[in-house]
C-alpha cells in the first residue's frame, strides 16, 4: 500500500509565548571548565514551522544556502512530492530528496539491492551531494550495478544539484565494511570515513586492519578519482563516527578506539582496557598526519555526533561512569535521587582546531540519556539534540517524560549559556536521527515516533505502528 507524503506548513517564524514543553532560562551556577556559565540569556524558544510525517526513517541531513537534502531507509512505498518511490529488495532501500528550505520537494530517488541498504551521511555542496552508507548486494546509483553479493560493504556515491549520477565506489571484501561518515570540502572533495576489516583498496595501495574492525579514511576528487586513503587500528575494534573539514581541507577524524592503537606518528592507547576510548586526529589536506589526541577515565563513552563551527569541533554523546574530556572530570551521576546505577548521562564538549579540549559538561537525568547530535550556527551558538527515558533535568530545569522515550533540543551560547531547551514529547517512543542547524540558526530535525507527539507546537500522528517526522525549527 502505497502512503502518501504529509506536509503540514505552520505559519509564523516565531511565537510570542514558548510551545508547550519549552523552558527559558533562569540563571544557573557556575561549573569549572564546562559549558555553564553564571547568567542565562533567556531567548524565546523556537516553534515548528514546517513538518512532515511519512513511513520512512530520515538518518541524515544535509543543507546548502539554499537546499535541503534528506537520506534516509525504507520498506514498501511512499510518496515524496511528485516522486512515487517503491523499494525493490525484500529489506530496506535507500532514498535521497533535494528540498527548499521551505520545504518543496524538488527531486527525490530510490536506490536499492535485493538485501538491506542503508545510508550513513550526507554532505552537500552548491554544486551538488554525496552520500555514504552500507550495502550487502550489487547497487546501482545511476552508473549500473556495482558491487558484489558478499557480506556488509562500503559505498559512497555523488549526484548534481539536480539528482543526476556523478559518480559511485562500492568496497566489499567477504567481511563488514562500513561507510559510517562524510564530508565535502570547498573544491568538491569528498572524504569518507568508516570501518574496514581485512584487507581493502579504496583505490590507492591495499589497507590491512591489524585485528578487528579498523578506522579508515579515503578522499576523493569531485570526478570521483583517488586522492588518498589511510587506516589504523588495533587488535581490538575501532570505529570512526564523524569527520569534518575546514575551510583550508584540514581534516578532523572522530571516533572511538580500545587497547592500543597505531597510527603513523601516533600510537593511541586507551585508559582503562574493555572500554572505549574518543580519539580526535588531524590530517593535512593530503592526507598527512598533523596530530592526534585522545580522552576517557574509568567508564565508556560513546561518540554520536561531531560538527565544525567558527570557534572548533562542537561534540555530542554519552558517558556510562566517569569520563575526562581534558576539563574537569565528567561524573554520570547515580547519586541523584531514584536513578538507578549503570545509566548514561548526556556528554557535550568542545575542542579546538588543534585537538585541545575548550569546554565541556554532562547531563543528568533520572533514568538513561543520550546525546545524540551536535549542531552549531554561523554565530557559534552550539544545538544538542538526544534521548531520555525518563523526567530529565537540563542544567537544573526538569524535562518531564511522556512516554517510553522522549528527545530533547537544547541552544547555548559560544560561551555556554543556555538560551533554551525544548522536551518532543509523546504518547509512544520519541527519538532523534538526524539534525542540521544553517548559518541562521534554523534547526532542522528528523527522527521516528510512535502514536501521537508535539514537536514545538507541531501535533502529529503516526501511522499503524510508527512514523518518520522531519520539522524546521524557528
Amino acid at each position: 500500500m502505497r502512503a502518501a507524503l504529509v506536509a503540514v506548513l505552520l505559519l509564523g517564524a516565531c511565537a510570542t509565548d514558548p510551545p508547550e514543553g519549552a523552558v527559558v532560562d533562569a540563571a544557573q551556577p557556575a561549573a569549572d571548565s564546562s559549558l555553564e556559565p553564571a547568567e542565562a540569556v533567556p531567548v524565546t524558544p523556537p516553534v515548528a514551522t514546517l513538518s512532515y510525517v511519512w513511513p520512512a526513517l530520515i538518518t541524515a541531513l544535509a543543507t546548502t544556502e539554499d537546499t535541503l537534502y534528506v537520506a534516509g531507509d525504507f520498506r514498501d512505498a511512499f510518496e515524496l512530492g511528485d516522486s512515487a518511490l517503491e523499494a525493490g529488495g525484500v529489506e530496506e532501500d535507500v532514498f535521497l530528496a533535494s528540498l527548499t528550505l521551505n520545504g518543496d520537494v524538488r527531486w527525490a530517488a530510490r536506490y536499492g539491492s535485493e538485501r538491506d541498504d542503508q545510508i550513513a551521511d550526507v554532505a552537500a555542496s552548491e554544486t551538488g551531494v554525496v552520500v555514504a552508507g552500507s550495502v550487502k548486494s550489487p547497487i546501482d546509483f545511476g552508473g549500473g550495478l556495482i558491487g558484489s553479493g558478499n557480506k556488509e560493504a562500503a559505498f559512497v556515491a555523488a549526484f548534481d544539484a539536480d539528482g543526476a549520477y556523478r559518480w559511485a565506489h562500492v568496497w566489499g571484501n567477504g567481511a563488514w565494511n562500513e561507510a559510517t561518515c562524510l564530508a565535502v570540502d570547498g573544491q568538491g572533495n569528498a572524504v569518507v570515513g568508516g570501518i574496514v576489516r581485512d584487507t581493502m583498496s579504496f583505490g590507492g595501495d591495499a589497507l590491512t586492519s591489524e585485528g578487528g574492525g579498523d578506522v579508515f579514511v579515503a578522499s576523493f576528487d569531485a570526478s570521483g578519482a583517488h586522492r588518498w586513503s589511510r587506516a589504523f587500528g588495533g587488535e581490538a575494534d575501532d570505529r570512526a563516527v564523524t569527520v569534518n573539514v575546514d575551510g583550508p581541507g584540514n581534516v578532523y577524524l572522530t571516533g572511538l578506539f580500545q587497547a592500543t592503537t597505531n597510527y603513523p606518528d601516533a600510537v593511541l592507547t586507551e585508559d582503562r582496557p574493555g572500554w572505549s576510548d574518543l580519539f580526535i586526529l588531524g590530517l593535512a589536506p593530503d592526507g598527512t598526519h598533523r596530530w592526534a589526541n585522545t580522552f576517557g577515565d574509568v567508564g565508556p563513552i560513546d561518540l554520536e555526533s561531531a560538527v565544525i563551527g567558527p570557534d572548533g569541533l562542537v561534540f555530542a554523546g554519552s558517558v556510562l561512569g566517569n569520563v575526562d574530556l581534558g576539563g574537569a572530570l565528567l561524573d554520570s551521576d547515580d547519586s541523584t535521587a531514584g536513578k538507578s546505577h549503570h545509566t548514561r548521562d548526556v556528554v557535550t564538549a568542545r575542542f579546538g582546531l588543534d585537538g585541545a579540549h575548550q569546554a565541556s559538561a554532562s547531563f543528568s537525568g533520572l533514568g538513561q540519556e543520550w546525546g545524540k547530535e551536535a549542531g552549531v550556527d554561523a554565530a557559534g551558538n552550539t544545538y544538542t539534540a538526544g534521548w531520555y527515558s525518563e523526567s530529565y533535568t537540563l542544567a537544573g530545569v526538569e524535562h518531564p517524560n511522556a512516554g517510553a522515550l522522549d528527545t530533547f533540543v537544547l541552544s547555548r551560547t559560544p560561551a555556554g549559556v543556555r538560551r533554551w531547551s525544548i522536551a518532543i514529547s509523546g504518547s509512544g517512543e520519541d527519538r532523534v536521527s538526524a539534525m542540521a542547524v544553517t548559518g541562521g540558526g534554523d534547526i532542522y530535525l528528523a527522527g521516528r515516533f510512535e502514536d501521537t507527539v508535539d514537536v514545538a507546537g507541531a501535533a502529529l500522528v503516526a501511522g499503524e505502528t510508527w512514523s518518520g517526522f522531519l520539522v524546521r525549527l524557528q
